[in-house]
């Protein structure tokens, strides 16, 4: 799973990120995407994938699985896949010979559906410093986690503080 959040656990504003900070975009993109012998998968909501514009879809590099309640059949095949439910999706993508990690990657209902699942391994976590008057907000129980690495706090060139941070579940 790989999400950010501020000081307040707050993940979002108005249906999108309340900042903008590159690195962590640039931090998103590398940790998503397989390396040259693999590829990885990204899990989103139908309503996470129209939200992308449609000159940057599907995510490069990886595999885009989106779920929605109404999708039947079921599509697992190719690079845009379409699931009914996150556990078919995970089910699914974690048995494709050419899926080498899946991502959790947007929305507070996916997030808490992952968090309960056993099969959530990793937490990548941008923390963002400060208050963004944000209108969604994730409970996450650190101590189902053992943090494996917390990187200094950087600046981005709008002066948005951000760390990031990486959990295993123990």
């Amino acid at each position: 799973m790989i999400l950010a959040l501020d000081s307040k656990n707050g993940l979002w504003k108005d249906g999108d990120l309340a900042w903008r900070i590159g690195k962590d975009m640039k931090y998103f993109k590398e940790v998503t995407t397989g390396d040259w012998d693999t590829q990885n998968a990204v899990v989103m909501w139908r309503k996470t994938w129209d939200s992308i514009p449609e000159k940057y879809r599907p995510l490069p590099g990886r595999i885009n699985a989106i779920l929605s309640r109404s999708y039947t059949p079921e599509d697992d095949y190719g690079t845009i896949c379409k699931y009914n439910s996150f556990e078919s999706a995970v089910e699914k993508l974690s048995t494709r010979e050419d899926v080498k990690d899946i991502f959790i990657i947007w929305g507070a209902q996916i997030y808490n559906l992952a968090l309960e699942s056993e099969a959530l391994e990793t937490l990548y976590l941008t923390r963002v410093e400060g208050d963004y008057d944000c209108d969604v907000f994730m409970d996450i129980d650190f101590s189902q986690f053992e943090e494996m690495s917390i990187w200094e706090w950087q600046e981005s060139k709008k002066g948005v503080k951000f760390r990031f941070e990486v959990y295993k579940r123990k």
